[in-house]
């Protein structure tokens, strides 16, 4: 009882610590833009979506954070309907969260602007991609390691 207790609480740690991997090599990657993308400050659009706390930094780390936990849990139930390997799960992931992205901003900004925004739109791609790969290399669950 007490094994499966630390084996979920140390699983729980290691989800949360490999995603904050991830979400700092997204930020560095959104941060540190190489040329033809736009160095951005993402933190600036979390804090604009921002509705429950107060506006400044600490938190919009925060709900940056929680955005990326609840990309991760998207991961780890990819993970879970399929048994393709973890490189396979985190582009299938990554695909399917890009698919759903973009049909909101369809949905919202007219096709239009959608084709106008290519490049940011390729660049929003890579940073899904670099986190859920990052995801995929870090992240095992405990269960899987025993076997």
């Amino acid at each position: 009882m007490l094994k499966r207790l630390t084996d979920g609480v140390l699983c729980s740690l290691d989800f949360l610590v490999c995603v904050a991997v991830g979400a700092f090599l997204v930020y560095s990657f959104y941060a540190y833009a190489f040329y033809p993308f736009d160095s951005v400050n993402i933190l600036y659009y979390f804090a604009k979506t921002n509705y429950f706390f107060p506006q400044n930094t600490f938190f919009s780390i925060i709900v940056f954070y929680l955005f990326t936990v609840s990309l991760g849990f998207i991961y780890i139930i990819t993970c879970k309907r399929t048994n393709l390997g973890r490189i396979p799960n985190s582009i299938i992931a990554t695909i399917s969260i890009f698919i759903i992205y973009s049909f909101i901003l369809i949905l919202g900004l007219g096709i239009d602007r959608f084709k106008q925004m290519e490049i940011f739109l390729i660049q929003d791609f890579l940073g899904a991609l670099i986190f859920y790969l990052t995801l995929a290399l870090l992240y095992r669950r405990i269960s899987s390691a025993k076997n």
